[in-house]
């Protein structure tokens, strides 16, 4: 079995296991990985003025933390949520509030009507599957892939922690996150370098 065949086969697996989570450990999960990510924004925020974190609205079961944003805002960090793009380019990203209005993209993840676009200090980046030293998974569109590749910024990958698969397969376009936030625990990944 190839690369791509192999990751199709773990994302399958995965996604299937998510679907089936029964929803009392959904939650608790849910709150665990809030905490760590708690955690991690006090001390990250201390040396950002105002800081803007890039997060996303959960789909496929992925792990909800929209409550925690609003949280999060109110402490002084600004969101965004991402736009993808028509083509084969990074992910855009624009300024969020509770209130604004949202329109499905043509994956069908809510976006903002209006979009003021910004450049996040940090992104949130749902995983589907990682790997030890920040390798993650996703639906197999390379948009992280591409954003990560154009931008040195700090990405916190969000996942589920039985949704390792240490022998997920790299393929050269990948890119590693900074760390990975699981219910269970704070997984290091690559260190931020500019290119």
């Amino acid at each position: 079995m190839n690369a791509g065949a192999e990751k199709r086969a773990a994302r399958q697996r995965l996604l299937a296991w998510r679907k089936a989570m029964p929803a009392a450990l959904r939650v608790a999960a849910q709150a665990a990985i809030a905490a760590r990510l708690d955690a991690w924004l006090g001390g990250w925020q201390q040396h950002r003025a105002t800081p803007t974190l890039a997060v996303y609205w959960p789909i496929r079961g992925e792990p909800d933390l929209r409550e925690h944003y609003l949280r999060w805002r109110d402490q002084g960090v600004r969101l965004a949520l991402p736009v993808t793009p028509a083509g084969p380019l990074p992910l855009q990203f624009a300024r969020w509030e509770a209130d604004a209005r949202l329109q499905r993209d043509a994956f069908g993840i809510p976006t903002p009507v209006e979009c003021e676009f910004c450049e996040p200090d940090a992104l949130l980046v749902p995983c589907v599957g990682f790997a030890p030293g920040g390798w993650r998974l996703g639906y197999g569109g390379g948009f992280y892939d591409r954003t990560l590749a154009s931008r040195a910024v700090v990405t916190i990958g969000v996942a589920f922690d039985d949704c390792e698969w240490p022998e997920l397969p790299c393929l050269a376009h990948d890119r590693p996150l900074s760390m990975i936030v699981t219910e269970r625990r704070v997984i290091a990944g690559a260190p931020l370098t500019a290119d």
